[in-house]
């Protein structure tokens, strides 16, 4: 019988505020994720993402406290990710209502950390994230080659792993989940990378989740109906569609939130407006409700 696909949204976040950028980078707040989360699942999400997007980067313990906010009368399942380093800190994010971990920087550093996490608590609780920057290189005027490489910290640092190597390890090591996030596509709308998800798909079984570039309905069917993904994660589209009405609610904003380039920039109408070298934002706002009728209307099963 076939599983049913899942329709997930990741929310990056510092401190308690949702956090949007471009290629990981130009981060901007959009609210709180509270709001976000709540509204997510009244609106019937499958899965939530949180991912603290610093953490790992600055080296910073998982916060704990803001975990239990934002997964408060929340029912539906919840992965959690950023700065996770070991056992212990698995154990105190399961204790604050996460029902899975997404692990990175912590598991290149100590690939033990998966077989470890795996035992203790199951593979269905291990999601491994792979931060996967294509990068494209002309041979001559006709020809184009392509190169696959895998980084961490946020995006920030590359590593020498090669793709294959790198998932028939973690799946040895007891991973239970993939998630496939494809950095040069973050947050632009260009479309999903088809040629990446058959390649990872080509390596495990794992089911894999797919995150970057999602920038219309299309963009989710064409995923779900020409590749063997498993869940598509949607950003930008939700959060921008959702985002006017939700910044209206009271909301403590940080004012030390924006780092990278071009900071002296607002939030949402500079993304309207693309940065980063990107000429045009092109996704597509859409409500969660209205996707997943479309899914269905369209015969993808899901959640």
């Amino acid at each position: 019988m076939k599983k049913n696909k899942r329709l997930i949204s990741k929310i990056d976040f510092k401190t308690d505020n949702l956090i949007k950028g471009i290629e990981y980078d130009g981060l901007r707040s959009l609210g709180s994720v509270k709001n976000f989360v709540n509204k997510y699942y009244e609106e019937g999400l499958d899965e939530i993402i949180l991912q603290d997007c610093v953490a790992s980067l600055f080296g910073l313990e998982p916060k704990y406290d803001q975990i239990k906010l934002f997964t408060k009368d929340i029912f539906i399942p919840v992965t959690v990710g950023g700065g996770i380093k070991n056992i212990e800190q698995i154990k105190k994010i399961f204790n604050s209502g996460a029902d899975k971990v997404a692990i990175n920087t912590g598991a290149i550093q100590d690939p033990d950390l998966i077989y470890q996490a795996a035992k203790e608590f199951g593979s269905q609780s291990v999601v491994v994230s792979l931060e996967i920057f294509k990068e494209i290189v002309d041979q001559n005027d006709i020809e184009e080659k392509s190169f696959i490489n895998l980084y961490f910290k946020n995006g920030k640092e590359k590593t020498n792993l090669k793709l294959k190597e790198w998932i028939k390890k973690i799946e040895n090591n007891g991973a239970g989940e993939i998630l496939a996030n494809i950095v040069n596509r973050d947050g632009t709308g260009e479309g999903p990378d088809i040629d990446i998800v058959n390649k990872i798909k080509e390596i495990t079984s794992l089911p894999v989740i797919y995150s970057g570039g999602i920038g219309n309905y299309n963009d989710i069917y064409k995923l779900f109906k020409e590749t063997q993904v498993d869940a598509v994660s949607v950003s930008s589209l939700f959060h921008f569609h959702y985002y006017k009405s939700l910044i209206k609610l009271k909301n403590k904003i940080s004012k030390d939130l924006r780092y990278g380039k071009n900071d002296d920039y607002g939030n949402y109408d500079y993304v309207l407006d693309g940065y980063g070298g990107i000429e045009l934002y092109k996704t597509e706002k859409e409500s969660i409700k209205k996707i997943k009728s479309k899914l269905i209307k369209d015969k993808i099963i899901v959640k």
